[in-house]
């Protein structure tokens, strides 16, 4: 679920508008769009080799995202952006819980 998050933000990101640009439209001109989904990617590396503080850091995320895109405003954004990674986060406790308990 995380690489699918990760993975259509960040594609989302970087083929928005390339269509708009001048001369046919160019990939590396929304380079800087996908800046906001890194963070996302780097967590879920972290989360791969410990799943505890993977969860504590998605969920930091999902804190961060909706303060940055703001999804407090509104239910759609919300669910769409910042409740993904609390699910993540809570898929990767369960995840570190259950490694705890072999």
């Amino acid at each position: 679920m995380a690489f699918i998050y990760a993975g259509l933000f960040t594609a989302f990101a970087l083929m928005s508008g390339s269509g708009n640009a001048e001369g046919g439209g160019s990939l590396l001109s929304n380079l800087p769009n996908v800046l906001p989904w890194l963070p996302s990617w780097a967590v879920l590396l972290v989360a791969w080799k410990n799943p505890a503080a993977g969860a504590g850091l998605f969920l930091a995320l999902a804190a961060a995202s909706t303060m940055f895109f703001h999804t407090y405003r509104g239910i759609f954004p919300f669910l769409l952006i910042s409740a993904p990674l609390i699910i993540i986060s809570a898929l990767f406790l369960i995840v570190s819980k259950q490694e705890r308990m072999r």
